[in-house]
């Protein structure tokens, strides 16, 4: 992942997520959602750091909107229903909409609370293999 030049990204807005929903674990493979419950019932936050990457070479894309979905949808309920933002607690490096990348290389890397994202996985990645 090259950290040479600054590019922007589309606004999280562009995508008109559900953003409920994908906070619930509606679109999420059962295992993520299962994984943040037990995480946040034993109030376990391992720190971790994830990597994403393609099996071949492509041109990425879909990069944006996971990107979106993170910064709108992690974190965690809070017992009065509120949602508590766990975006500020993440750190994210990716590549562009458009790169060209190779087989194993990371597209994209995220570091933080894994009970903010767990949830996420199956739907930022469909995101990425749908568009790549």
């Amino acid at each position: 992942m090259s950290a040479t030049s600054v590019r922007d990204r589309l606004e999280p807005s562009v995508f008109q997520l559900p953003v409920e929903r994908l906070r619930e674990g509606y679109y999420s493979d059962a295992y993520f959602t299962f994984s943040k419950q037990v995480l946040e019932a034993e109030d376990h936050h391992p720190h971790v750091t994830m990597q994403v990457f393609q099996k071949q070479e492509a041109v990425l894309g879909g990069i944006d909107e996971a990107i979106a979905i993170l910064k709108l949808c992690s974190g965690r309920r809070r017992s009065d229903g509120s949602w508590e933002d766990g975006w500020s607690g993440l750190t994210v490096r990716a590549l562009h909409e458009g790169d060209e990348i190779v087989p194993h290389e990371p597209i994209m890397q995220i570091e933080g609370d894994y009970a903010d994202f767990a949830h996420l996985e199956t739907v930022y990645l469909g995101c990425m293999a749908r568009r790549t």
